[in-house]
């Protein structure tokens, strides 16, 4: 199943936020601590902690810088570059419209239904086709009521 543009930047921006969050537990810091040697707020680590509000590549900077972990910012400020261009064309393709995205998914919908009624149809019994007798206590077909020579029931 084909996974929406909004879900995977979402999850692109909710792993950064998880690397960071984890930089911070390594170095040892409470996001209280984290928030003092950056000189921001307590509720800004927290929000970029949680992904609520994403990084600038100067937060991530500062933030590395705050937990000794220097080596890491260009890759951090990479995924970060990453998860925005996800947004940023998902916002795109949403103020064009979802119509457009929706009819090229279109052709594969239409097969996926066909090939899923063709299915259900060649699953169910038609008439005069034998179909299992119901097991029961009785040695009786359970749909006829006659002890069937066989274990299948052309009624």
């Amino acid at each position: 199943m084909a996974v929406s543009a909004s879900s995977s930047a979402r999850r692109a921006r909710q792993a950064l936020a998880e690397r960071l969050a984890d930089l911070c537990r390594d170095a040892g810091l409470t996001g209280l601590d984290l928030a003092e040697r950056c000189g921001w707020s307590r509720s800004k680590s927290s929000r970029i902690m949680n992904a609520k509000t994403p990084p600038s590549a100067d937060d991530i900077r500062a933030w590395c810088q705050a937990c000794g972990a220097e080596d890491q910012t260009e890759d951090l400020i990479a995924s970060l570059r990453t998860a925005e261009g996800m947004w940023v064309n998902w916002r795109r393709m949403e103020r064009a419209g979802l119509k457009q995205a929706q009819e090229v998914r279109l052709p594969l919908y239409q097969r996926t239904r066909r090939t899923a009624s063709t299915r259900r149809a060649a699953s169910r019994p038609s008439a005069g086709m034998p179909t299992p007798c119901a097991p029961g206590a009785s040695p009786r077909c359970g749909r006829c009521g006659r002890p069937p020579p066989t274990r299948w029931c052309s009624r």
